[in-house]
């Protein structure tokens, strides 16, 4: 037999989500970003974009092999 100890656990309950008298979850009405006064962090967000370049060629079976 192996030295492998067996751990008690016990299942944990999902978190709760918290609720306002009625019931129904609280809902907070947040203003929009402020896009200016030098936020850069809010300016940097609304503009990122992706660009991907392809190229025609085919990958080898090595470069396959290291991606997957």
């Amino acid at each position: 037999m192996n030295d492998l100890h067996r751990f008690p656990y016990e299942i944990v309950p999902a978190p709760t989500v918290p609720t306002s008298v009625t019931g129904s979850p609280d809902i907070i009405d947040l203003p929009s970003p402020d896009l200016g006064d030098g936020a850069s962090l809010m300016v940097a967000l609304a503009r990122r974009r992706t660009t991907r370049e392809f190229s025609q060629a085919s990958l080898s079976p090595q470069q396959l092999g290291d991606l997957l």
